[in-house]
């Protein structure tokens, strides 16, 4: 927002690449990339908590330490009900709100 991290990201993956392929991956967008690798996600569970981020993340989204953010953890599953990503993001929500739009037309 403004050219300043309101959001911090961490996020796991399960995938199949010997590690020559993963010191070439670059990721502009996880789901983009995991749609490239052929990884389908079916089902998505968000959980939500105020938590006090980590020292390292409050000075990254630029708070104060020990300031209450918004936190998301997100658990993927493929077809077969096999957690492929699990994430966790800090949102600085003073800088921009929490957004789900549902049913938004494709442009």
């Amino acid at each position: 927002m403004d050219n300043e991290p309101y959001i911090y990201f961490t996020h796991y993956i399960s995938l199949d690449l010997n590690q020559e392929e993963i010191k070439e991956v670059q990721i502009n967008s996880l789901y983009r990339f995991l749609e490239e690798q052929n990884v389908k996600l079916e089902t998505f569970r968000d959980e939500f908590a105020v938590a006090i981020a980590p020292d390292h993340i409050c000075e990254t989204l630029k708070i104060e330490n020990n300031s209450p953010v918004l936190k998301r953890i997100r658990i993927s599953s493929d077809g077969d009900g096999n957690v492929t990503e699990y994430s966790e993001g800090y949102y600085n929500t003073a800088k921009q709100n929490y957004i789900v739009t549902y049913n938004e037309p494709v442009q």
